[in-house]
């Protein structure tokens, strides 16, 4: 099965009465509302120094729970109120901002995406799906418009430490997630404390109340930065429908027991190297990840940890590694399948070498699928305003799969963006931004 298709789209003549708010018609109606917004955004947020002083050239950081995080919502809280809209926080800190449509008897549709960034991140990351449903609204607000039913911003604090912000929207955050030290400065507080820092109550987050009434939303969209480079590297094809959120298993600690050794004296035959076992792995794995990818499947592996103890040495055999793997894909089967493969190279590569692997206990993160419906709604939309699109995988988790979780029909859009997400370096163009604002915004106008 693939799940990257591309289609490059021509604009279709309409006789509706609505209009087709293409992305020049975005670009004339928004740019200087969205430009003024990426700025002053990224100026109350620009990373600072141990004395306070902006260090432009480290990005931005607002981090989960921080007086910068809230500080942001408070500035999009102030733009919602002189536009009029409906506001309302709730126990989690999450805000929401409703323009109201034709039928305020219909669920709504809700979009928006996450207001807090990494340590030294980018500014686009999260803040793109928000301001392009902000975007969306501004078009209507300028042409008259309403849509068919109530239109709901939402900008979620504390994605980027689990998606903990809408977790807790649900009634799914743990306990233990009030003890975690999310931000690994010096003297950080645990998370708990953070929360009750912005005068929120930390237990109500865990107490399993959800904060959303399921029936009063319709569906979810997200707009977001694509934090890979396919989009970036394409001349035409700059924008994602996203096919559904990856689902993973990992096996975060994997300790492969060998023989330690001198490097000089011991000869091949009797070596039982843990170094060259676990690179062996990798290397079939890898091989094989490439033959189910030729097959068409969706699939993504990594070895993110790859370790020698700290006493090792150039002339010494290691005897010990620590690995992790995991393995995400949209399709359950190709997933464990992954795992299977796993084990089994462990057992192969175990009895050619005599090194031992011992993983521990898998986690597994189920996939997410996006609606259907509302990838139809899209596609028509990138029809009416002749914009090219991809159909596509997200290997990243978001806040859109807690809404897919709950029940909540949902689906992304993604943003062609240069250079990764998390780092100073992120490179999205207000172009390709009102690309996937415009798709938002016609679609949402209909549905």
């Amino acid at each position: 099965m693939t799940h990257d298709r591309k289609t490059t789209i021509q604009p279709e003549s309409t006789e509706n009465a609505l209009p087709i708010l293409t992305p020049g018609r975005m670009r004339a109606l928004t740019r200087a509302f969205t430009e003024k917004l990426f700025e002053d955004v990224r100026r109350m947020s620009v990373t600072k120094g141990p004395e306070g002083k902006p260090l432009e050239s480290e990005g931005v950081t607002r981090t989960a729970y921080s007086d910068e995080e809230t500080a942001v919502l408070d500035h999009l809280e102030a733009i919602a109120r002189d536009w009029g809209l409906e506001v309302r926080t709730d126990p989690v800190g999450n805000r929401f901002f409703t323009y109201a449509g034709e039928d305020r008897t219909l669920p709504a549709l809700m979009s928006g995406s996450h207001a807090d960034s990494v340590l030294s991140g980018g500014n686009f990351d999260g803040l793109a799906g928000i301001a392009a449903a902000f975007a969306a609204v501004a078009a209507w607000r300028a042409l008259g418009l309403r849509p068919k039913r109530d239109f709901t911003i939402a900008a979620f604090r504390a994605e980027e430490p689990g998606l903990l912000g809408t977790e807790a929207l649900f009634g799914r955050m743990k306990p233990e997630s009030l003890t975690r030290r999310i931000d690994p400065r010096p003297g950080a507080l645990v998370f708990g404390e953070l929360v009750k820092r912005q005068g929120l109550d930390p237990q109500r987050l865990v107490s399993g109340e959800v904060f959303l009434d399921r029936g009063s939303v319709d569906a979810f969209l997200e707009l977001h930065i694509e934090q890979a480079p396919s989009l970036a590297a394409d001349d035409v094809v700059r924008t994602g429908l996203v096919t559904g959120i990856r689902g993973r298993i990992a096996y975060d600690v994997i300790e492969v027991v060998g023989d330690a050794a001198h490097a000089g004296a011991i000869e091949r035959a009797y070596r039982r190297d843990a170094v060259a076992a676990s690179a062996e792995v990798v290397h079939r794995m890898n091989a094989w990840w490439a033959e189910r990818l030729a097959a068409g499947d969706d699939l993504v592996l990594t070895f993110g940890v790859f370790a020698t103890p700290e006493d090792a040495v150039f002339n010494k055999i290691a005897g010990d590694v620590r690995l992790s793997f995991e393995a995400r894909s949209l399709e359950v089967e190709v997933r464990e399948a992954a795992a299977r493969k796993l084990l089994d190279t462990f057992r192969e590569v175990e009895a050619e070498t005599g090194v031992a692997f011992r993983p521990q206990a898998a986690s597994r993160l189920e996939p997410q699928l996006s609606d259907e419906g509302l990838l139809s709604a899209l596609a028509d939309a990138a029809r009416r305003t002749g914009v090219p699109v991809r159909r596509m995988a997200s290997g990243a988790g978001h806040d859109a799969q807690n809404f897919g979780v709950a029940g909540i029909p949902f689906a992304m859009i993604f943003v062609a963006n240069d250079h990764g997400s998390h780092n100073p370096r992120e490179a999205m163009t207000l172009n390709d931004f009102e690309a996937g604002a415009a798709l938002l915004a016609d679609a949402g106008l209909r549905w």
